[in-house]
Order: C-alpha cells, then structure tokens, then sequence
C-alpha cells in the first residue's frame, strides 16, 4: 500500500514538475494561501487558549492572504526557477513576511481596526516563516529526489558568468543531474 502511495505521488509530482511554469506558480500561490491561512489561525492558538477572544481579530485572517499574495507576486516571490529551489532564496521570503506584518499592523492602524500587540506579530512572522520555509525545503527534497531517480546519468559542465542567471542554470543542472 504504501509503494502504491509513493509512485502515486511520484507520479503526480513528476507530471506538475513537466507542466508549464504558470501552472506550477499556480499551485505555489495556492500552498502558499493555504499556509497562510493556516499559520494565522495557529498563531491565534497559540497567543491564547481560546479564539474568544480574538473574534475582533478576525479582520488578519483575511488580509494576510489579501496582502501577502500581491507582495510576493510583485516583489518576485515567483520569478525565480521554483523547481530548483536554493536555501538561500528563503532570505527574501522572509523579509516579504516581515513586510507583510509590518503592513498588516499599519493597515490595521490606518482603518482603526482592533490590534493585538505587537507579541502576536512576532508568533505570526515566526508561523508563516517556518511554514513556508518547511514546505518548500520538502518539496524541494522531494522534486530532487525524483528527479535524480529519472536523471541518473552525470556529465561535466563548465558555467561562464557569475549572474544570478548563471547561478540558477547551476543550479538547473545540479539538480536535474542531465
């Protein structure tokens, strides 16, 4: 049953790994909203016992999305090559969440909406950031994985240039291993 699960799964990753790249940023943006979601309402449980409390509150869970998917469309969350993704691409995730929080609290100042303090902030950027830093490290492990099963065969390559395009082609041929 559960190499049954494994080539299903390996089959499903494999076709969205060969699809075109809106198609895969797609369905970033949509784990992205989806980890968003589910880190605010985290953030809620773990600032307070009980969401009682927070139903004042309520206004974060739907901006967050609303703000976060344009600030990460606009600043480039998306442009780079997704299914080579580096370690050190989650610096510039996490100054977009850190922008993000910093825009919810002054929107949520500017329409004189209920705040929580600035302690919940810091449990909200921490969700957010784990979140997305773990599924996209897993994701990225596990594109890796099929793919150097699919691409088994290894050949030289000399890269000319230091850019950044250079770097992600370095990283193209690190991981698809052709």
């Amino acid at each position: 049953m559960k190499k049954l699960i494994y080539s299903r799964l390996k089959y499903f990753l494999l076709k969205i790994y060969e699809t075109n790249f809106f198609i895969r940023r797609f369905i970033l943006l949509i784990l992205d909203i989806l980890v968003l979601f589910v880190s605010t309402i985290l953030s809620f449980h773990i600032f307070s016992n009980n969401l009682i409390p927070y139903i004042n509150y309520s206004w974060i869970i739907i901006f967050v999305p609303i703000l976060a998917i344009p600030i990460y469309l606009f600043t480039g969350q998306y442009k780079a090559i997704t299914k080579y993704f580096e370690i050190y691409s989650l610096y510039p995730i996490w100054g977009r969440n850190f922008f993000l929080i910093i825009l919810l609290f002054l929107i949520g100042w500017l329409f004189n909406f209920k705040l929580p303090n600035y302690r919940f902030g810091i449990v909200l950027i921490t969700n957010i950031n784990i979140f997305i830093t773990v599924y996209r490290v897993l994701l990225g492990n596990l594109l890796k994985t099929i793919l150097e099963k699919k691409y088994n065969s290894k050949s030289n390559l000399v890269i000319y240039g230091a850019g950044s395009y250079g770097t992600q082609l370095a990283s193209y041929f690190k991981n698809s291993k052709e």
